[in-house]
C-alpha cells in the first residue's frame, strides 16, 4: 500500500488472497479493490463449514469488485455474502475459446 497512489485500483487474483481485501481496507480505505477467482467458488453451505469462514467473508465483503468464470460461481459467492450490508459488484467473465 505504500506504493499505491491515492484512489488506486488494486487487482488480486484467486483464493490465496481472500484475506487481502480486509487488510487493505483496514490500512487504507481509498484504493478500490478487485478480485478475480480463477477457481470455482464453493456453495455457501460448504464455505460456511470452514473454520475461518467468518473472517474470510468479512474480508471478501470489503471488495469493490469480484469476478468469476461462470454465473454459477458468481451466484455461490453472492449467496455466501448474503445479508452483509455491503456487497461488491459481481461480474462474470468466461474464459475459453469460441468457434468461428
Amino acid at each position: 500500500m505504500a506504493h499505491a497512489a491515492h484512489g488506486a485500483t488494486v487487482r488480486l487474483h484467486d483464493y490465496n488472497l481472500w484475506l487481502v481485501p480486509g487488510l487493505l481496507r483496514t490500512s487504507r480505505p481509498d484504493p478500490r479493490t478487485g478480485l478475480f477467482h480463477h477457481t470455482p467458488f464453493p456453495p455457501a453451505e460448504v464455505f460456511a463449514t470452514l473454520p475461518v469462514a467468518r473472517e474470510l467473508l468479512a474480508s471478501l465483503a470489503c471488495l469493490d469488485r469480484a469476478g468469476f468464470h461462470t454465473a454459477a460461481f458468481a451466484e455461490q459467492f453472492r449467496q455466501a455474502l448474503a445479508g452483509r450490508p455491503r456487497l461488491p459488484r459481481i461480474a462474470v467473465h468466461p474464459l475459453g475459446t469460441t468457434s468461428p
